[in-house]
């Protein structure tokens, strides 16, 4: 493998089987001929070719021709996650939070007083946040043995 392939970041890797699929699927499904594709992908990417795509622009493309991203969530997360762009927690990350406290027969407020010590805010923002606050809870009931 030679070093300049071996260094290339990840983002800029080939697009996908799935990708290229998708493009040509959602040029039928809008009746574009291929110099109207053509000419869709260079707006966006500022080159005609289709077969030299990157994932990042295949899915520019795609977001352009109406379509739906075909990068699974995981992954974009992994990848986000990479670049250091934190998480907003989710609904179910705080219900599950508010589980473990009631399984500990801890008060809203107390609840707070606990995220405050282990985050510096209530609710939680982001999941690194939440994170600490749910182990926390999770050692404290497996310790106190009301953890199942």
């Amino acid at each position: 493998m030679s070093k300049a392939l071996a260094t290339k970041p990840a983002d800029r890797s080939m697009k996908t089987l799935g990708q290229t699929r998708a493009i040509f699927g959602l040029a039928k499904n809008r009746g574009l001929s291929d110099d109207e594709l053509r000419a869709v992908v260079e707006e966006e990417t500022g080159s005609r070719s289709i077969s030299q795509l990157t994932r990042h622009d295949a899915e520019k493309v795609i977001h352009r021709l109406g379509g739906n991203s075909v990068t699974p969530r995981r992954t974009v997360q992994h990848r986000r996650q990479r670049a250091g762009v934190p998480q907003i927690a989710s609904a179910s990350h705080l219900d599950l939070m508010r589980s473990l406290a009631s399984h500990r027969g801890l008060s809203d407020e107390q609840l707070e007083q606990l995220s405050v010590r282990q985050c510096g805010h209530y609710p939680p923002r982001t999941t690194v946040a939440t994170n600490k606050v749910v182990e926390a809870l999770r050692a404290m009931n497996r310790r106190d043995g009301l953890w199942h």
